[in-house]
């Protein structure tokens, strides 16, 4: 097997992350799997939003991505909001706000919770300046922007696309 060529080998199936491929680390060749590789990539994290827990969402913010642990950091790249109108929009406090908990300002927002249709939109977070001091081991939560919203029965999706860094 081992004079064998790459281009020789049959292609592999769906992969489970547990299979074990072989790197370079300080020189040495070792063993890593599939998914320890995976995780150095873009992660994503969805949040789906029910209609009473949209009613307490600044009351009671939900985290979208748990903290990393110490010394790290996720660093948001972007954030998709859905918003599946039912019959009644909220009529107060209709922001969406994604943010690192205990932070004064947002990674991102979307004003979609008084829209009588549904919605959707993206928003880069590449380049937003965050306040709050340090920002490491942090959850990211999804709140509403200034109070609760009241009167509306819809639902939202919040989805968000972040890179884990090691500080």
């Amino acid at each position: 097997m081992a004079d064998v060529k790459i281009s020789a080998l049959t292609s592999a199936g769906t992969l489970a992350g547990t299979e074990v491929l072989p790197i370079v680390q300080s020189s040495a060749t070792v063993k890593a799997t599939v998914q320890s590789v995976a995780n150095l990539a873009v992660k994503s994290a969805k949040l789906t939003l029910s209609s009473a827990q949209i009613l307490a969402l600044n009351t009671t913010p939900l985290t979208i991505v748990p903290a990393p642990g110490s010394g790290k950091i996720n660093i948001p790249l972007g954030c998709y909001f859905e918003y599946d109108y039912n019959s009644a929009a909220y009529s107060t406090s209709t922001n969406l706000q994604v943010l690192f908990s205990g932070a004064n300002s947002s990674i991102a927002e979307s004003n979609i919770l008084g829209n009588t249709l549904d919605v959707s939109n993206f928003v880069d977070c590449s380049s937003v300046l965050l306040s709050g001091g340090s920002l490491s081991n942090r959850d990211i939560v999804v709140r509403a922007e200034s109070s609760d919203p009241t009167a509306g029965n819809s639902t939202a999706t919040v989805y968000i696309i972040y890179k884990e860094i090691t500080l």
